[in-house]
């Protein structure tokens, strides 16, 4: 099946002028700035401004509008290292208890050396700690002054046997409002036992401000940015374009394998092995199609994958997670989320073990849910019909 996702022109655009090289980027800044407003960017794309910044002077672009950028960088900066202290003290924390620790995302390619402070926006902490060790966990952050979100329908989150079982991670959010999301499975796909021992076992090792955690290898890497990149790339109506640039970023640093190289076989493998193959096609043919960016991705690794026949399960998530939501808004996600789980455990799908699962996922009783389904669809029919919501959830 096809694995082609399309992004509006001015966001390919936008992509272009970020990644693209002296002949590409500055003239897609030219045509970007014709239809985008600089006080009118949407949030998608406010979060690419700093790298904007950083490759138009870097290819000596001389436009008065660079001064706005660079505001936009010294922000990131300062946000960035408020951001940062607050996620070490809990990375300290955490290891003054025996928890051991990864680290993901922004704060994993800033502590990687992949980007500088000012270049990559970050809204969270994103730490991952081993299954077995989420309870301790959750006490270190609760004395640490973080608490539970409270995200979608619950006004008090449950850490149910269910819940961790089957889910990958749970915001928390300190008295100053600093955001750490904590993790007990990288990939909110591969929620199962042993799921991720491959990443713990390739993880690097990395020490920032004197505190040692570990960043995923770089093949484990562009899997898991690819992943979330595609299936998190609408959230609530809005677009997530960083996971592209930060993909490059990991592909140029190790573009041949060796010690911490890129490893394109285990690549290949995981992505088969976890059922990830579409979304991560997907997301490279995108990078390497793009103007200026550069043949990132070896075209016999992307036959490879082209060859790879995904199952019908992996092809009906693909679309139902690319497309957005339909008129039941995200069960049909949510079902293909708990039967790939299910699958992975070698458990059968049942309609109880379903509605147990989004108990537990929702954070209430039995009791409350057929209130707690009416009040979703209600807020999805307002959605479709260009209604807004009391409250919105902020893509990550």
């Amino acid at each position: 099946m096809s694995a082609t996702v399309r992004y509006p022109l001015h966001e390919r655009l936008l992509l272009t002028a970020v990644l693209g090289d002296a002949n590409s980027a500055p003239h897609a800044w030219r045509e970007w700035r014709k239809v985008m407003d600089l006080d009118e960017v949407d949030f998608g794309s406010q979060r690419l401004l700093p790298l904007l910044y950083r490759n138009l002077t870097a290819l000596g672009v001389d436009d008065p509008e660079l001064k706005r950028l660079k505001g936009v960088c010294r922000h990131t900066w300062s946000k960035n290292q408020m951001m940062m202290t607050a996620g070490t003290a809990v990375l300290a924390a955490l290891h003054d208890q025996g928890i051991e620790t990864m680290v993901l995302k922004g704060a994993a390619l800033v502590m990687g050396g992949y980007w500088k402070a000012e270049e990559r926006p970050m809204n969270d902490f994103d730490v991952v700690v081993p299954p077995g060790q989420v309870r301790a966990a959750l006490a270190v952050l609760d004395k640490a002054g973080f608490l539970p979100a409270a995200e979608g329908p619950q006004s008090q989150p449950r850490f149910a046997p269910t819940y961790l079982q089957l889910w990958h991670s749970h915001g928390f959010r300190d008295r100053v409002g600093h955001q750490l999301d904590l993790h007990w499975h990288v990939l909110n796909e591969c929620c199962y036992d042993g799921a991720d021992d491959a990443f713990w076992q390739a993880a690097i090792p990395v020490t920032w401000r004197g505190l040692h955690t570990r960043v995923l290898g770089p093949a484990d890497q562009v899997l898991h940015l690819c992943v979330h990149g595609m299936y998190g790339r609408l959230s609530e109506g809005v677009s997530v374009l960083r996971w592209a640039p930060d993909v490059v970023a990991v592909l140029r640093r190790h573009p041949d394998r060796g010690i911490h190289g890129m490893d394109w076989p285990r690549l290949l493998d995981q992505a088969e092995r976890r059922r990830l193959v579409l979304p991560l096609r997907a997301a490279l043919e995108f990078l390497n199609d793009l103007p200026g960016a550069g043949t990132i991705v070896p075209a016999e690794f992307l036959s490879e994958l082209r060859a790879t026949r995904p199952g019908p399960l992996e092809a009906r998530e693909f679309r139902m997670r690319t497309r957005g939501p339909g008129m039941l808004g995200y069960l049909p996600s949510l079902w293909l989320h708990y039967r790939r789980n299910g699958d992975a455990a070698g458990t059968s799908a049942t309609f109880g073990g379903f509605l147990e699962f989004m108990r537990a996922l929702w954070g209430v009783d039995t009791r409350a849910m057929p209130g707690v389904a009416f009040g979703m669809g209600v807020r999805l029919l307002r959605r479709k019909l260009g209604i807004s919501n009391d409250s919105s959830r902020t893509a990550k």
